[in-house]
């Protein structure tokens, strides 16, 4: 490992064989563990110096080997731990970045197993010999270290944190954005880690972070608001320049805001009033990737909202009017407006990550807050659209898009797609036809959902939804008569197929002829069985009257022999349709069918299990009173039931 330049091949074996020994080396064994870390470090420490090391490269490879073992038995070391703070130390001052960079790394592991005694006296180090320094290369360096020592020990270093946290703020008034990113990197770490120390001190990291997160001084984003022409050319690139890092102070500043929102529930009132209105205004930055995280800092944000409403909601009568979560939702609210116009924007960005983005935070959106988009839905539906139908949108896309359309269904009004039907459901087939199997399911899925809205059964129609019949139905039928389909795909397929017939019957009369056949071929077929007894339960108590007469004798029998499957699931749903089918045609039910479904009830009234007995004797009372051509095989039944209801 220490051999001199001649022999480079042997030594970087020896340092793999090294690494590779340390990381796998399993803790069962201590004594042996102990031992060969203690050998391995005894003969590394002297090598620490720069002094005694022929190359850079050994150097780094050393570095790197004892700055594992610290990690992954510096409790074997305690006798190497005040030798190696030593030796470590003089290399914060190295002049090659990736020396200092290691060494960093090798105390953060040390300090994360060492005594209290020794962390104290590194930190008296680190105050008097790196903080007066004028060097940058010096601040950066402590800004590093400090920001690896308290990830690693961050209640250790949290008691010494109002020593450093003045400095650290100070920092960011250099006109050095490298220094900047890292000071952000460093109060990020703060904020996580030592969540009490750094408490008196979060307003002055707000604000900082709030004054660099707008930080681009080669770029003037006026109206920027009111055109998308800003973002089109920064993704061509007209705006790029590799010699400009100021994205990334911006980055840390969005970095510093989300851990505040993470790690301070407590204030979310705060957060959004305050925080919130500033990420909005940072839906615009030329940077993809900060855009992004932007994004993802106001997802979170939205994530604590929820758990803070859930608390609300779970204590609502308890709730004291001057408790300052109390005005959570409405402060939420003032934001919409803004919220929706930014989103608009990003939702047809060329960027398919801040499209992405886009569309899970909006999931969100509707979830956290329901009914959120009664006014915004509509400014939002050419997005959708453009999501689902560009050609640059991958899977991943239209799947976001996809579940947003179903969250939005279940969490809003009906009227509100009433508006918006036209365009929902075109873009909507043409997910149906889609190539990917899971966007075809979520599509078959919103469409069933959107159907289930547009047209109740209990009430009157919003639309006349008859002029979208022949585009709903052709495509789903394509779908549900495919033999070769995901299983997936199948059974959505079947689900809302059972959904146009039950809500769109009375325009699709011939068409359930032709489709029965397809419903009796998925129940014999195992995998799809349960889901096509659902979709022929939804088929056949629909208030339309659907008419499966021509296969009835085929459901009968076929549900009979399910009766007798030991998923309960499929037992109830089968009884279900027996009891619709009785109740609908019990005077044209054969005896020997008949008389099957009575002796398999009485099996199935059991103590054990009251839901399948109580839907098993609304099946048997439908065909008692509706099947009046079988009243010698009731009697007969009906004294067989006598003794398992008496014995409920």
């Amino acid at each position: 490992m220490t051999c001199d330049k001649d022999h480079v091949q042997l030594r970087d074996i020896s340092s793999m064989a090294l690494k590779t020994v340390f990381q796998e080396l399993p803790n069962t064994n201590q004594i042996l563990v102990g031992n060969l870390a203690k050998r391995v470090t005894g003969k590394l420490h002297p090598f620490i110096s720069k002094e005694n090391v022929p190359e850079v490269s050994i150097h780094l490879e050393i570095l790197e080997i004892i700055g594992m073992l610290l990690q992954k038995h510096g409790n074997h070391l305690t006798s190497h731990h005040a030798g190696l703070m030593d030796a470590f130390f003089p290399l914060l001052k190295n002049a090659r970045p990736a020396v200092r960079k290691r060494a960093i790394t090798a105390l953060s592991n040390l300090v994360n197993v060492c005594p209290e005694e020794l962390f104290d006296t590194l930190i008296k180090r680190v105050l008097g010999e790196l903080t007066h320094s004028a060097n940058m290369a010096d601040a950066k360096t402590v800004v590093q270290f400090l920001e690896g020592i308290s990830r690693a020990a961050g209640r250790q270093f949290g008691k010494h944190l109002n020593q450093f946290i003045g400095y650290v703020l100070e920092l960011v008034k250099k006109d050095d954005d490298e220094l900047r990113e890292n000071v952000f990197h460093t109060l990020e770490t703060f904020l996580q880690k030592c969540h009490t120390d750094v408490t008196p001190y979060v307003p002055q990291i707000v604000e900082v972070s709030l004054q660099y997160l707008s930080y681009d001084p080669n770029y003037s984003y006026e109206g920027s608001d009111e055109t998308d022409d800003a973002l089109e050319e920064d993704d061509e690139g007209q705006f790029s320049d590799d010699e400009d890092i100021s994205w990334k102070v911006r980055r840390g500043a969005v970095k510093c805001l989300e851990a505040v929102v993470t790690t301070r529930r407590e204030w979310i009132l705060d957060s959004l009033r305050r925080i919130s209105p500033a990420l909005i205004s940072r839906f615009n930055d030329r940077e993809d990737t900060v855009r992004v995280d932007v994004v993802t800092a106001f997802l979170s944000l939205l994530q604590q909202t929820d758990h803070t409403l859930g608390d609300l909601r779970r204590k609502s009568d308890f709730v004291d009017q001057h408790d300052p979560r109390a005005g959570v939702a409405e402060a939420l609210k003032e934001q919409l407006p803004a919220l929706i116009q930014a989103l608009k924007r990003l939702l047809v960005n060329k960027s398919i990550k801040s499209r992405q983005a886009s569309l899970q935070l909006l999931g969100r959106l509707v979830q956290v807050l329901p009914g959120s988009l009664n006014d915004h839905f509509a400014v939002l539906v050419p997005g959708i659209e453009f999501c689902l139908t560009d050609k640059t949108s991958v899977s991943n896309i239209k799947l976001d898009a996809l579940y947003f359309v179903q969250n939005t269904i279940a969490t809003h009004p009906a009227e509100l797609f009433a508006r918006q039907a036209g365009p929902l459901i075109k873009v909507l087939m043409r997910c149906v036809a889609d190539n990917f199997y899971k966007v075809i399911a979520e599509s078959l899925r919103a469409v069933e959902q959107l159907v289930a809205i547009l047209r109740p059964v209990d009430r009157p129609a919003l639309l006349d939804i008859s002029p979208f019949v022949p585009e709903l139905y052709p495509g789903v039928l394509t779908r549900f008569r495919d033999p070769a389909l995901d299983q997936e795909i199948k059974e959505q397929a079947v689900s809302c197929m059972g959904q146009l017939f039950f809500s769109l019957g009375d325009h699709l009369r011939d068409e359930l002829k032709q489709c029965l056949p397809v419903f009796v071929d998925r129940l014999k077929n195992e995998p799809t069985r349960l889901s096509t007894m659902k979709a022929l339960v939804k088929v056949t108590s629909s208030p339309l009257r659907n008419d499966v007469s021509p296969v009835l004798a085929d459901l009968l029998t076929l549900s009979t022999g399910f009766l007798r499957k030991n998923l309960r699931n499929l037992r109830l749903a089968t009884l279900e349709l027996i009891g619709a089918l009785s109740r609908d045609y019990g005077q044209g039910i054969g005896a020997p069918v008949m008389s099957n479904i009575i002796k398999e009830l009485p099996a199935l009234i059991q103590e054990s299990d009251l839901t399948i007995a109580q839907v098993s004797l609304q099946a048997y009372g439908n065909g008692f009173f509706f099947g009046s051509g079988h009243d010698a095989l009731f009697q007969d039944g009906t004294k067989r039931l006598y003794v398992d209801i008496f014995s409920l």
